[in-house]
């Protein structure tokens, strides 16, 4: 069985979640002020470390060492974050 579950994200900044083995990010949004990301999760596995990153726009990172999993909007587009994981 799957379930969404929802990890809370830093504004920016790098943060580590434990998820459920095979967890696959499906959206990245703003929930009121706070940055969350939805992954698709078998809660009856074991769990692995993940690590993502939240990037402003224009702020530089390396392409070749993260994985694009979403951009989020809030305020109407005022305040843009882009959030990025590393590969698995």
């Amino acid at each position: 069985m799957a379930a969404i579950w929802k990890f809370n994200l830093p504004l920016s900044g790098t943060v580590a979640h434990l998820m459920p083995l095979g967890a696959q990010p499906v959206s990245v949004a703003f929930q009121g002020d706070s940055l969350s990301l939805w992954a698709k999760v078998d809660p009856a596995v074991g769990t692995e470390k993940r690590f993502f990153h939240v990037l402003l726009t224009g702020q530089q990172f390396d392409e070749n060492e993260l994985r694009f999993i979403g951009t989020a909007l809030c305020d109407d587009g005022a305040y843009v974050v882009h959030v990025f994981e590393d590969p698995l």
